[in-house]
């Protein structure tokens, strides 16, 4: 389950393409609330997933002090980059949610870069 309906603030996905991802990462903290102008923390909260070959990008909180303005600057910087909603089934509950999503493959790369780099 990515958030309950109790909690302020919902998840954001950073995802590679919108119809059938490889890649994902999941941000479940923003300053502010869940609200429109709310900000995204991603150093301690982002968590990723590659589809294809099942690995699981843990959350990092050492050696990462570049990912807020790494993402910041691709997610609202970059014309590659595409601001969206989604619509995922939360397979625990079977209901269709729809959460924000950033798509951009270039951002992708660089973070599981960064990944890669902590490790």
């Amino acid at each position: 389950m990515l958030y309950s309906k109790n909690e302020d603030a919902e998840p954001l996905l950073i995802v590679d393409q919108a119809s059938t991802p490889r890649r994902l990462f999941v941000v479940r903290y923003y300053i502010g609330g869940g609200g429109e102008f709310s900000r995204p923390l991603y150093k301690k909260e982002l968590t990723g997933y590659d589809c294809e070959i099942g690995l699981l990008y843990p959350t990092q909180t050492t050696r990462l002090d570049t990912l807020q303005d790494l993402v910041e600057s691709q997610t609202y910087g970059s014309s590659e980059t595409i601001l969206s909603r989604i619509v995922i089934r939360d397979a625990s509950t079977g209901e269709n949610l729809t959460l924000k999503a950033v798509i951009s493959d270039a951002l992708i790369e660089k973070l599981v870069g960064l990944y890669e780099f902590a490790w």
